[in-house]
């Protein structure tokens, strides 16, 4: 018997095997969602998606965090139908209305109140699962979650509490949840808060240390800038920008546009526009005007390109700008 079958034999870890068999680097399930810029973030290109694996969402209050992960959720169940999301939810910000386009006899709601509870039923939960399962888990938000010495304090002292070993249960959550996800072939996304740091130029950064950031396969970081009538001034929406803080797929420090409006909710083809005059695929033959650089004769106005499945479909078909794209973006 050779070294190499002896070392199969031998070894107590079942998924041991030779790496060309290794289940781990099959070709991964990606969650694709009607979103093309939103795939872009997750995947590095317009028809890519999200990986088994923890995606971390941060941002401020009321940046569409929770949205963005419904969106997958929604896309996990329409590839997915026998799967099942498990929402943990520590905010009671997102009321059943939100899953109105998924099958919520699939969403298991478990309410959290505090870290070591989470990471105790995550475990559990993740080490159950039998082969062929597949899972979704959504937990909003870590930000907002509480350890058990913090609660523990706070019943001991009329002190304001202060655990210095949260980061460590955050960390631990992270480390106990993202290698299992990858093996388990699980999704899962953590929405979570940013903070003012203290540095010369300051920026937003991530609750819970850097715990966070080894086992996160992508962290978003969200900002946002409002959308307004040119002439009444009033809000319409907002522009938000999905800023890619860490990816193991494509480019970090990349930014990926995605327009919000309040009468109709994301629109599909955001992003694109500024993109493909980027790529040199749609070119601007006067200030005002903008058309397609194999078709220039057919020009278009900036407001007309919103929403307009019929251009962008033909567009994505007939041009190179989905090769550009990856190009672009997407880590070799």
């Amino acid at each position: 018997m050779s070294l190499r079958d002896r070392l199969i034999k031998n070894t107590t870890i079942e998924e041991t095997m030779v790496l060309k068999n290794s289940s781990i680097f099959d070709e991964q399930d990606a969650i694709v969602t009607d979103i093309p810029a939103l795939n872009v973030a997750l995947g590095g290109g317009v028809d890519t998606g999200m990986t088994p694996g923890i995606l971390q969402i941060a941002g401020k209050s009321k940046h569409f965090k929770s949205k963005f992960a419904l969106k997958m959720a929604k896309s996990f169940m329409d590839k997915f139908p026998d799967g099942a999301i498990l929402f943990y939810d520590s905010e009671f910000g997102s009321p059943e209305s939100y899953f109105e386009d998924i099958n919520a006899d699939n969403v298991i709601h478990t309410p959290i109140v505090d870290l070591d509870k989470l990471i105790h039923d995550v475990t559990k939960q993740l080490d159950a699962l039998e082969k062929n399962d597949h899972l979704f888990i959504l937990i909003d938000s870590l930000g907002n979650m509480a350890s058990a010495k913090e609660v523990e304090d706070a019943l001991k002292s009329d002190a304001p509490p202060t655990d210095m070993t949260r980061a460590k249960r955050i960390k631990a959550l992270f480390r106990i949840a993202g290698p299992r996800a990858v093996m388990k072939k699980v999704y899962i996304v953590v929405i979570n808060h940013v903070y003012s740091s203290l540095d010369k130029y300051a920026k937003d950064a991530i609750s819970g240390g850097s715990g966070t950031y080894y086992n996160s396969n992508i962290i978003w970081v969200i900002g946002r800038e409002q959308d307004k009538d040119d002439k009444t001034k009033e809000i319409l929406g907002y522009d938000f920008k999905i800023n890619i803080e860490k990816s193991r797929f494509i480019k970090e420090g990349e930014q990926i546009p995605i327009s919000v409006t309040f009468e109709s909710g994301i629109d599909k083809w955001s992003g694109l526009l500024d993109l493909a005059l980027e790529s040199k695929l749609i070119i601007r033959p006067t200030a005002q005007l903008y058309a397609r650089a194999d078709k220039p004769e057919t020009t278009y106005k900036r407001k007309e390109f919103d929403r307009n499945d019929e251009f962008w479909e033909a567009f994505m078909k007939e041009t190179k700008f989905s090769e550009w794209i990856l190009q672009k973006f997407k880590l070799n």
